[in-house]
């Protein structure tokens, strides 16, 4: 009958050692999910880039203080058969929405006349000289859907 204090004696000593601690909340891990730039912005030359399904985010830095006027342009017949929505969201700090990154204030989404969005897309933003911004290429209208391979066109200019 000695083992069975033992065995008790023996558990209570190796729980007092232990590193863990003890009825303590789980914390979050701590990580930042990363932003992959597709390409830098070139203003007043136009990009063409293809639209397949994942947002694509661009970035430029505003020679100026101004207005930045982005214009996003596609052609619906030369896409796959699900045609895109496609809409734009610039920011200092923009990111692509509902995929877990923290909110960003400045981010203004814009997506094109009628009621589907449809082309074109004009964006304007307050820009300050120097400073850095994103513009995202995203689905507009049916974010869940997949499958397209929709060519456009954006130019961004400072007026």
């Amino acid at each position: 009958m000695i083992r069975l204090p033992v065995f008790f004696v023996l558990l209570l000593a190796l729980e007092a050692c232990s590193d863990s601690p003890r009825n303590s909340a789980p914390t979050a891990p701590s990580y930042t999910l990363a932003i992959t730039v597709s390409q830098q912005i070139t203003l007043g030359r136009e990009l063409t880039d293809t639209f397949i399904g994942n947002p694509l985010i661009y970035a430029l830095s505003a020679a100026s203080d101004g207005t930045l006027i982005v214009r996003l342009d596609w052609d619906p017949s030369k896409g796959s058969d699900d045609i895109a929505h496609l809409m734009l969201i610039m920011g200092e700090c923009a990111v692509p929405p509902g995929r877990g990154y923290p909110s960003c204030p400045s981010a203004q989404e814009t997506r094109g006349p009628g009621p589907l969005g449809s082309a074109p897309v004009i964006a304007r933003m307050t820009v300050s000289a120097g400073q850095k911004y994103r513009v995202i290429v995203d689905e507009g209208l049916a974010p869940w859907d997949y499958g397209f391979n929709q060519p456009f066109t954006l130019i961004a200019a400072i007026e």
